[in-house]
Order: structure tokens, then sequence, then C-alpha cells
């Protein structure tokens, strides 16, 4: 009784550590209700993906990124396909971006062979 106990205890661990990795070759999106920040977890991560984010005319977003492996690239771009921001072979850099118009911002991250984490904030709400 107390192996099968010892047993069960272990699994339940083993499940919690790895059910909190982000998987090979994927990109995890955390969004803050509202959509004034987005926290990006990426691992071996080959793709594209895009988030939106309401912003107005002047409003400045915070960028974090840390790319520890493989390369990054983002785009930032209003609904015209008017962009406030391009960057290409970001590794660990921080900096902000004032728009310049209100509208849905398109955020673009291209990853290849990429792991890191991007922190995106709106920080004039």
């Amino acid at each position: 009784m107390k192996r099968l106990a010892c047993l069960t205890i272990v699994f339940i661990i083993l499940l919690t550590f790895t059910g909190c990795e982000v998987p090979k070759g994927g990109v995890i999106i955390n969004e803050e209700i509202g959509s004034k920040k987005f926290e990006i977890e990426f691992s071996k991560w080959n793709n594209e993906t895009d988030c939106v984010m309401p912003l107005k005319q002047n409003d400045e977003i915070q960028i974090e990124i840390i790319c520890q492996s493989g390369s990054l690239s983002l785009e930032i771009c209003d609904q015209k396909g008017i962009r406030a921001f391009t960057g290409t072979g970001l590794d660990k850099t921080s900096f902000s971006v004032k728009v310049p118009s209100d509208g849905d911002y398109l955020i673009t991250m291209k990853g290849k062979d990429a792991s890191g984490t991007i922190d995106i904030e709106n920080l004039s709400r």
C-alpha cells in the first residue's frame, strides 16, 4: 500500500513539472484581459504567429525580448499596413515604440529554431 502511495505521489509530481514547460517547437501566448499586455514564451520555434493590440495615437508600448537561441524577427503594423516597428535578428533587447495613430495593431513574430521570451505591454493605459 505504501509503495502504491509513493508511486502515485511521484507520478503527480512528474506530471506537474512536465506540464509547465513549453513544448518543443511551440509557442505560448498569455494575454492580459483587454489586450494591454502579452507574455510570449517559445521553444525551438519555427513559425510565425501574431497578436492584436488596440492602441490610441501616441500610446507607448514597451517590448522586452530575450532570444536565447535561433533567430527572431518582430513587426508591428496598423490596419492599413503602416509599420510602427520592424526588427530582425533580435536577441536580448528592450525598447519602446510610440504608435502614430488609433487602431488595432498587428504584432507579428517569426522564429527560426528560436527559444526565449517576449513581453509586450501598453504603458499608456
